[in-house]
């Protein structure tokens, strides 16, 4: 598959969705593990817990998100090259970064059966990100 767009020089990606309880945890673990490269997730109005759906899909692709707690903006205590929104809804509030933005308008997931559908759809644009993304 051949990369879409010019590369991308993003080493400091940060995943946002307002309450960064699934989808963007869930985006910048599949990230980490895809590329090596840390990654950071944030939301616009952090949730008091990740989704455990999400925690068990992780789990089924052999990401261990148990540990992993909701957080806003402000935890992200670095300057990222490349901010990937992953809700709609996030953008709405304003983001805080001085950053490129991508937008990945991903349904969120509310039911267990969600889950399988959104973790592929995440899983196939990181690939096509990663693939983006300057040496």
């Amino acid at each position: 598959m051949v990369p879409e767009g010019p590369p991308l020089a993003a080493h400091r990606v940060v995943f946002v969705c307002t309450h960064n309880s699934a989808r963007s945890q869930l985006a910048s673990a599949i990230w980490t593990a895809r590329t090596g490269r840390e990654s950071w997730s944030a939301g616009s109005q952090p949730a008091d817990r990740v989704n455990p759906d999400a925690v068990a899909i992780a789990a089924d692709h052999g990401l261990d998100l148990s540990a992993a707690r909701p957080g806003g903006y402000d935890q992200v205590d670095v300057e990222p090259d490349l901010v990937v929104s992953v809700c709609d809804r996030v953008r709405e509030h304003g983001l805080p970064f001085d950053a490129p933005l991508l937008h990945w308008s991903v349904p969120e997931p509310t039911r267990p059966a969600d889950f399988p559908p959104v973790w592929q759809d995440l899983d196939r644009r990181v690939v096509r990100l990663a693939e983006r993304v300057a040496a």
